[in-house]
């Protein structure tokens, strides 16, 4: 005997670029979503982070090139032993590390709080640790991507054109 049940299954690309996949209804909890899995780019509310449940990782990876997409040496994780970022090389070899952070900085980034364009977050709590980022202006449309080991490229987009605002 062969059983079945259909299951309404949605997928939504919300707002703030999230996709997210649904079984049934909006209110229903993701069964996946995007800013889950980041591949190098990280848009406001997105994480890089660290499950202490699943012990899991949600890292970001450099371009191998600023001209070839495919998956780089360079990675940036937050580290599940110490509140902080690393950067590693080949996903083994600690290349950088922001120094500690509070709930807004790393100590050895203070110009991070020093903005009128983000506001940047550091959540340490007992299922998960995280980092990210939001737009103080909801207007604005932001992304940092890290398309190259030496190139962190931060966006900032208006209604009509983009601006590099660092790199």
């Amino acid at each position: 005997m062969i059983s079945t049940s259909s299951t309404s299954v949605s997928v939504v690309l919300l707002d703030n670029g999230n996709l997210v996949l649904r079984n049934g209804s909006r209110s229903s909890p993701p069964i996946w979503q995007s800013f889950d899995h980041p591949a190098h780019t990280l848009l406001p509310h997105s994480k890089i982070g660290y499950d202490k449940r699943t012990h899991r990782k949600q890292v970001i990876t450099s371009w191998r090139s600023r001209e070839d997409p495919a998956v780089g040496l360079f990675s940036l994780e937050i580290d599940p032993n110490v509140p902080q970022w690393v950067l590693r090389w080949n996903k083994s070899v600690q290349y950088w590390t922001s120094g500690y952070a509070n709930r807004q900085i790393f100590s050895s980034m203070p110009e991070i709080r020093l903005n009128d364009l983000y506001n940047f977050s550091y959540i340490n709590n007992e299922n998960e640790s995280y980092f990210d980022y939001s737009v103080y202006d909801p207007s604005i449309i932001s992304r940092c991507l890290r398309a190259h080991p030496a190139a962190d490229m931060v966006w900032k987009c208006g209604a009509v054109a983009c601006d590099l605002v660092s790199t």
